[in-house]
């Protein structure tokens, strides 16, 4: 290698090595000491040059590292890497490039270029300070400088990025032959940065119910929570408490739903059904909680239950005579505080009437009268009639019950007394007639009650003229006295019942005669008679 070249290249090296010790160096002191120790190195350096070997312009390039800019055609370059000097273990690489040969006075362009070599480390504050020497003057320079006087500038390059480069272009020209000199020193403050994401889950409940409903209804519930946040939201519960009085479907106070993790804008919907125990206004809440404290309140549903209650009525008259109609009145109001859906009344058929019609839309089957009056609003009444014939003597009851789709079933009874009306017929016919003085003469008398009541204390007297008494058969026993003949009570007659006696008598003298029959019954207010007319003859 040529002496002179070899030379200057190690005055390059030491300017270059000496730079950047002063570059650590700045830190500590002030800019006064750095300038002070910059012109003592130039000094040395200047004496090292005036050696007649060193006055040989630089002709070759220093080798580079590996994220050396391309130099352009007919420039030199050298370049640095800090701290280390080895690109790979080093920080930063600063670069110098300028024309192997210029003309003096006429104006050339140079380049500094800083790299951030580092793999993971920022630099802030970067500043890049350039000294001329030998009569050079800087003309403009882009970016342009910080600050810049005869012997140098200053660019304040701000943050590099790993593997950001900044480019430095400069304008200038000296008038003075020889090598024209300037030198690059960098400081930069090294930073080393890590992040982590923040994230904010954020937790939103919403809850729906049954609003209002019967007793006897199910209730639904339904809860939606959303992660409306930024991030997952873990271990998620949502739990819902429900109001004394309302249980879950399984008989439970309170209903919980677990989500192990809930993203960014995802949701869980859960549904659960409820029954109530009794009337009111019951008040349902719920709540969610997440790990790290999170939790999200929904508002609250108000669910009103309500219960149709039913009162049922029925009556007729007390008691009328067997044979007649009869009609039961019924009455079915709602007692409660909502309709009654599905309303049915029935009204039984006493077994000993019969069905003969029933009031506007009720049925008749077998011993049962239905009447569908489908829903009965809150305080509402209606009202159903029932006629039967009765025709036995009984004690016709009748029940009637309602009910509805939520209504309990409810009953009530009545009863008609069928009473009987005795009617008793008296015949009386003679065997032979006419008849000869001295012979007998047979009287058939034959009692019926053709009423529908029994009857009691049947007596009979016969009352004899021209005859004598001779015997008498049939259910009791009879005596004379005289013409009158007197039979022994006959206990009762019942409805329908038929009875007969014969008496027998001697015709005792000629005429157109009379026998008169008279019977009585305890229920006959008068006396029922009978003359049956004979003619004797001699």
């Amino acid at each position: 290698m040529n002496p002179s070249f070899a030379c200057r290249a190690a005055m390059s090296f030491l300017l270059a090595c000496s730079l950047a010790l002063m570059s650590c160096a700045t830190k500590q002191h002030g800019h006064d000491d750095y300038d002070a120790r910059l012109i003592e190195l130039r000094q040395r350096i200047d004496r090292l040059a005036a050696a007649p070997a060193q006055q040989v312009v630089v002709q070759e390039t220093t080798k580079r590292a590996s994220r050396a800019s391309q130099v352009p055609e007919g420039y030199t370059a050298t370049s640095m890497a800090l701290p280390s000097g080895d690109e790979s273990t080093s920080t930063v690489l600063v670069e110098k490039m300028v024309p192997v040969k210029v003309v003096a006075g006429s104006e050339y362009t140079s380049y500094i270029v800083v790299t951030n070599v580092a793999e993971n480390v920022a630099l802030r504050d970067v500043t890049v300070r350039d000294s001329f020497s030998n009569g050079y003057a800087l003309k403009s320079a882009t970016p342009a400088a910080s600050t810049a006087t005869a012997t140098g500038a200053v660019w304040n390059l701000g943050t590099l990025a790993p593997g950001d480069t900044a480019r430095i272009t400069l304008v200038g020209s000296s008038d003075q032959t020889g090598a024209i000199e300037s030198c690059a020193v960098v400081d930069y403050t090294p930073y080393l940065c890590i992040s982590t994401l923040a994230e904010q889950p954020e937790l939103t409940l919403a809850l729906t119910g049954t609003a209002n409903a019967q007793l006897c209804d199910e209730l639904t519930f339904s809860t939606t929570v959303r992660n409306a946040g930024t991030g997952t939201a873990r271990d998620v519960k949502v739990t819902v408490r429900l109001s004394e009085g309302v249980t879950t479907a399984d008989g439970q106070s309170v209903a919980t739903f677990d989500v192990p993790s809930l993203a960014a804008g995802q949701s869980r919907d859960f549904s659960f059904k409820g029954k109530a125990s009794r009337t009111g206004t019951f008040l349902t809440q719920a709540i969610a909680t997440a790990a790290d404290g999170l939790t999200a309140r929904s508002s609250d549903v108000n669910t009103v239950i309500c219960k149709p209650v039913l009162r049922v009525t029925v009556s007729g008259i007390e008691s009328t005579f067997a044979g007649r109609r009869i009609t039961f009145n019924g009455t079915v109001t709602n007692a409660g505080d909502c309709a009654s859906a599905n309303t049915v009344v029935t009204m039984s058929v006493p077994s000993c009437t019969k069905f003969v019609s029933a009031s506007s839309g009720g049925t008749a089957t077998g011993s049962v009268v239905t009447w569908n009056l489908g829903t009965l609003e809150a305080g509402a009444t209606s009202s159903v009639s029932l006629v039967l014939q009765a025709d036995e003597i009984c004690v016709a009851t009748t029940e009637i019950a309602a009910a509805g789709a939520c209504a309990d079933r409810v009953t009530a009874g009545a009863a008609t007394e069928l009473v009987g009306i005795p009617a008793i017929l008296l015949e009386v016919v003679d065997v032979d007639d006419p008849i000869e003085v001295g012979g007998i003469e047979e009287f058939i008398i034959t009692v019926t009650n053709q009423g529908t009541a029994t009857d009691t204390g049947i007596r009979m007297v016969v009352e004899l003229e021209n005859m004598e008494y001779v015997s008498s058969t049939g259910p009791t026993t009879s005596s004379a006295l005289g013409n009158r003949v007197t039979f022994a009570p006959l206990p009762t007659l019942e409805a329908k019942q038929v009875v007969e006696w014969r008496l027998r008598t001697r015709a005792a003298k000629a005429g157109d005669i009379r026998t008169r029959f008279t019977l009585t019954t305890d229920r006959l207010d008068r006396p029922v008679e009978e003359t049956e007319a004979t003619f004797i003859y001699e």
